[in-house]
């Protein structure tokens, strides 16, 4: 067994660990660094609970941890910074990247309006460079429109296309 990143590995106030998800090659995992490991907090899971995290990747042979900081801080307001969550891999690489979808609370738009950190969870969908050193390799994230915005939407997860026969009878 390769131990991999537990909470004293990583830099800050946050220690918990969760949501693991593999990267496609299966070489990366990445993961969500909390106050909370259910990205909630002791008063439940609504809109209301607040928390503060950051995602994160690791190489499975070790190394050290790589915060996705451009998922995490990229927002012009300062008070949306480490309000992601619950990261999960598609399972098959596209164009080169490996793309993540995540929860994030923090606020949306090409403008700041809006309470930072108002519990409104909403998915965000990233690309994630698959040729990865020891950098940042994530790009700016995109919310996914379509969302009800009173509702504390969660974790998202990818769904493939069904198989279709070809000629031959392969699959």
């Amino acid at each position: 067994p390769t131990k991999l990143a537990d909470g004293s590995t990583i830099p800050g106030a946050n220690h918990a660990i969760a949501y693991p998800t593999f990267s496609p090659d299966s070489n990366w995992i990445a993961f969500h660094v909390a106050d909370y490991a259910t990205a909630c907090n002791p008063s439940g899971c609504t809109a209301a609970a607040t928390d503060t995290g950051a995602l994160y990747m690791q190489n499975v042979s070790g190394a050290t941890p790589i915060e996705l900081a451009t998922l995490t801080n990229s927002s012009p307001d300062p008070a949306d910074h480490n309000l992601s969550f619950e990261p999960t891999f598609n399972p098959v690489e596209r164009g080169g990247y490996f793309w993540v979808v995540f929860t994030s609370e923090r606020n949306w738009g090409n403008e700041i309006v809006g309470t930072p950190n108002a519990g409104q969870k909403r998915l965000w969908v990233a690309a994630v460079d698959s040729k990865t050193g020891t950098t940042d390799p994530s790009h700016p994230a995109f919310f996914l429109e379509g969302q009800v915005e009173t509702t504390a939407n969660m974790r998202g997860f990818w769904a493939l296309a069904a198989c279709i026969a070809t000629k031959g009878g392969g699959a």
